[in-house]
Order: C-alpha cells, then sequence, then structure tokens
C-alpha cells in the first residue's frame, strides 16, 4: 500500500493565516473604536493598522496570491502604500456622501472593503496548487532584509516613508475636521416634493405634510418641533403624529426627536382647521431647550365648503 505523501498533506492543511489574522484584527479594531473612548492607548493601536496596512495587505493577496510573484518585503511595502490609495478613494468618495467623513462611516467603509478583499484573495489562493500558495511562514519573515547594505538602507527610508505617510492619513481620518454646524428644517407636501402644498382647504379637509430635520451639528442634538397656527398660545406634546390634529388660534403641536449628526429625521404630520379664514402654520424648532432661528411656514386659506 502507498502512503500519502507527508509533505502533500501538510500542504493541503495549510490554511490562509495572514488572511484570518488581518480579518480577526479588523473586527477587533472596529469594536475597539466603537466601545473604548477617544485616545485610549488599546483603541489607536487597534486602529492604525486597520487603516495604514491592512486594506492594502489584502489587495496585495488578490493580486498576487502566489508565492513566487513578489517578494515578502516588497508585499509589506505594497501593503503600506496601496493601504494609503485605497483609504484615500474610501474618504473621497465619503466626503460626497449626506454622512460626511465621520468615525462611523470611515470604520463601515474600511471594514466593508476589508471583508470583500479578503473572500477575493481567500479565492484568488484556491484556485492555485496548495505548493504555489503564498502562505505566512517565519522562514520568509526571517529572510526578509536584504544583505546588501546599500539595498537595505534604501528599503528601510522607503518602508520609514511609507509607514509615516501612511500615519499622517490615519491621523487626519480618525480625527476629521469639523465642518460648518447648522440644522436643516424642511417641509414637503405628500408625495414628498414641493409642487402641492395645502394651501387651499376646506374645514372638513385634511392636510398632510411631510417634516423633515436633518442634523449637521457634529454632535448629537435634542430638537423640540411645535408647529400650529402662529402665536398659539397652547402647545400639546405628543411622542408620534399617528393621529390627525385639529389647530387653532389657540393650540399647536409638541415633540421631541434626538438626532446625531448625519441623522435624518422624516415624518408626516396630518391637521385639519375646523375654523374657516387665512392662516399661518408655523414649523418652529428649540435646540437643546432654546428657541432657534430655524423656522419654516405655510399660508392657508380654509373655506366653509
Amino acid at each position: 500500500m502507498e502512503l500519502p505523501d507527508s509533505k502533500g498533506s501538510e500542504e493541503g492543511k495549510k490554511q490562509p493565516l495572514d488572511l484570518i489574522i488581518l480579518l480577526l484584527w479588523s473586527v477587533a479594531a472596529v469594536l475597539g473604536a466603537m466601545a473604548l473612548p477617544d485616545g485610549n492607548m488599546v483603541r489607536i493601536i487597534l486602529g492604525i493598522p486597520l487603516i495604514i496596512f491592512i486594506p492594502g495587505y489584502s489587495l496585495v493577496a488578490v493580486l498576487w496570491p502566489d508565492k513566487g510573484g513578489i517578494s515578502n518585503l516588497e508585499r509589506i511595502a505594497l501593503s503600506f502604500g496601496l493601504s494609503i490609495v485605497i483609504v484615500s478613494i474610501l474618504g473621497l468618495i465619503l466626503n460626497f456622501l449626506p454622512s460626511g467623513i465621520i468615525l462611523s462611516s470611515i470604520l463601515a467603509s474600511i471594514f466593508l472593503t476589508q471583508i470583500l478583499l479578503t473572500i477575493l484573495a481567500y479565492y484568488q489562493r484556491n484556485q492555485l496548487p496548495d505548493s504555489d500558495k503564498f502562505v505566512l511562514d517565519m522562514p520568509a519573515l526571517n529572510n526578509l532584509w536584504p544583505e546588501d547594505k546599500t539595498e537595505k538602507t534604501f528599503v528601510l527610508v522607503i518602508v520609514v516613508i511609507l509607514v509615516l505617510s501612511s500615519c499622517a492619513l490615519a491621523y487626519v481620518l480618525l480625527t476629521p475636521s469639523e465642518g460648518e454646524k447648522y440644522t436643516e428644517l424642511y417641509i414637503l407636501d405628500s408625495n414628498g416634493t414641493t409642487e402641492n402644498y395645502p394651501v387651499n382647504m376646506t374645514i372638513n379637509d385634511t392636510a398632510t405634510i411631510l417634516v423633515g430635520i436633518k442634523c449637521h451639528e457634529y454632535r448629537p442634538v435634542n430638537y423640540r418641533i411645535v408647529i400650529g397656527i402662529e402665536n398659539a398660545s397652547t402647545v400639546n406634546d405628543y411622542n408620534n403624529w399617528t393621529q390627525t390634529f385639529s389647530f387653532t388660534s389657540t393650540n399647536s403641536v409638541g415633540r421631541d426627536i434626538t438626532l446625531d449628526h448625519g441623522w435624518v429625521f422624516e415624518e408626516n404630520i396630518s391637521f385639519n382647521i375646523p375654523n374657516p379664514g387665512r392662516y399661518k402654520v408655523v414649523w418652529q424648532l428649540f435646540i437643546d431647550g432654546e428657541l432657534s432661528d430655524y423656522e419654516v411656514h405655510l399660508w392657508v386659506d380654509v373655506n366653509v365648503a
């Protein structure tokens, strides 16, 4: 009976240890960034490789799944350089999205990119024979640096430049500068447009308006919105707007809403006005308990029939 080749059997058991380690590190870095406070050393240690090394390494693993394609030193240097490229592109994309460049969007985009690249790298390696697959092993790490002194100095300078550039990029992304702080308050018709506001009603009609608030304050904000006929003397607070409200010159509706930076609140409110006349229906916004300058209004003519 012919026994199986022990070396072939050992190679058949090889696992993508490097990909597994980096994926677990990415999970730990994201959890640490969300759970640990700003400035925590563990959070920084976990987070910096996620930005300056891991995405590039995973892309290199996709492009060069075999162990003979590039040297280990080239693989590491490219990992730093390509991480700068990947994170810069993600930052550019995030800059044009409503959420902007904030910590949560940075973490989500890098982590999702890392998962995708890891899956692709694993697939690429599985297309190769076991003997050709790149694997993380100690002999390869021991022979990382070239023997020639001039070449070693040149490589060291390149690696230092890449590491410093990557750290600078990581710092910029982990501490994004704040832009202009403001809040959006807007109203739309029941179709979500500005074309069919209920400006003409009868005393039997019910009007529906979509109310929107978007926070650009770079912090959690406690809003209070008050809706009713201008100068109404009484405010009745509600937790939701599931019912139809009757607006008179004496009563209005209030509601508390808390939004973090980049969050949006949109909800319909339905109302009627039981008395004929011309009314100014006002949406007023309070921020952290203080009446702000944010206000929108709608002139409504109410007829008997």
